[in-house]
């Protein structure tokens, strides 16, 4: 670089640019069409480039409540010198956590407005809307850069949002950016699809089959007990094993839901009853399971997914072997877990579950067996 350019430079970039730009700024890349290309900064430098700006925004996380009496209603702002898009009209309803999956295209020069402002408001419609947070992003530090130039594919960034009047983080949003030239722009006409996947039909099996050291509640030292589990605000239960005594209780009972993921709130919740016939049941303890982790995979893989125990157990196998039929043990993943059922208290006619303070453990709900994913174009069942 020439002692006038650094000098033309200083007055318009800072120090750690032009650091940068010391050495040999022409170098071979790869460009987004995947062609070998020969770049020269210096040159780009001096010309002021036209250049397309793509900014992928996939979805924030953690954003500030400002209402009082719901969480926010967020939608998009961006700002790239005198030009301003958003996405006000699809703003999202109470949400902290959301999913954006927008693009959003600007047209500019390089040398020139290069600070991109992206921001979160909040949707208010009796008053003004609030700025939830912010972050600015300065496309001349990352479009003359000689390692952002060369990456063929921009990987995606995650970005602490902040207010104006405030030192506290109010959010972040998963992001990446795209800075093409304006001779590749008509060539690169691939935009990436952002459109999530559509819901899917699932099923939802649960076996319950049997309960232990559950507290007696009757003056007999036995009980009635059932079991009910709640999914998606459906309830269903098991039958009534009668005169159960020691708290243990057996059902092998199925229970089926039909689902549609991904799923909000991927859980189900079990409570323990005693049932009473000339009084109001008695309500034991509940536990509450969720399965994210399964639901999240069933979605993704589009096949069945079952939640295990880390227990092993041995299972005996028969195989043919020289047409004689031989029997071994294989240790394999026990398909039946146990969940813990907690002291829960009641209050008033319509139930209200609160937690103990105390966490009394009131028995076990013992193998609650595969919460079992099976997609709902498969009619096929199973016990």
């Amino acid at each position: 670089m020439s002692r006038t350019q650094k000098e033309f430079l200083s007055k318009q970039f800072s120090n750690k640019l032009l650091n940068e730009m010391e050495g040999n700024r022409s170098f071979d890349s790869i460009n987004m069409l995947g062609k070998p290309t020969i770049i020269d900064l210096n040159k780009e430098f001096m010309e002021r480039t036209p250049v397309l700006v793509r900014v992928y925004v996939i979805s924030a996380t953690s954003l500030a409540q400002l209402d009082e009496d719901s969480l926010s209603d967020p939608y998009l702002v961006l700002k790239l010198g005198d030009q301003k898009l958003d996405n006000e009209k699809e703003y999202q309803t109470d949400q902290t956590n959301c999913d954006f999956n927008k693009m959003f295209e600007f047209k500019t020069v390089l040398p020139g407005a290069s600070q991109l402002n992206i921001q979160v408001w909040d949707k208010d419609f009796l008053v003004k809307d609030d700025l939830i947070g912010e972050t600015f992003i300065d496309l001349e530090n990352r479009y003359f850069s000689k390692r952002f130039r060369k990456l063929s594919n921009i990987p995606m960034e995650t970005r602490p949002l902040y207010h104006p009047l405030s030192k506290l983080e109010k959010g972040r949003l998963k992001l990446w950016v795209e800075i093409i030239p304006a001779r590749n722009a008509d060539e690169v006409k691939l935009i990436w699809d952002l459109t999530p996947r559509p819901r899917c039909n699932y099923e939802l099996r649960v076996v319950i089959w049997e309960i232990e050291n559950v507290p007696s509640q009757d003056i007999e030292d036995c009980s009635d007990l059932y079991v009910t589990a709640l999914f998606d605000e459906k309830q269903q239960k098991t039958d009534t094993h009668y005169r159960a005594q020691k708290g243990a209780g057996s059902f092998n009972w199925r229970m089926l839901w039909d689902a549609v993921l991904p799923l909000n709130d991927p859980s189900i919740t079990f409570q323990v009853w005693d049932k009473d016939f000339f009084s109001p049941n008695d309500f034991i303890a509940e536990a509450t399971l969720s399965f994210k982790k399964e639901a999240d995979q069933a979605y993704e893989n589009e096949n069945i997914e079952k939640i295990f125990s880390n227990k092993k157990v041995k299972v005996k196998q028969k195989s043919q072997i020289n047409g004689q039929t031989v029997e071994k043990e294989v240790v394999m993943n026990d398909e039946k877990i146990m969940i813990d059922l907690t002291n829960c208290k009641k209050s008033g006619y319509v139930r209200k579950i609160k937690r103990d303070s105390k966490k009394n453990l009131l028995g076990k709900a013992r193998n609650f067996r595969e919460v079992d994913f099976k997609s709902g174009t498969d009619s096929k069942k199973h016990g």
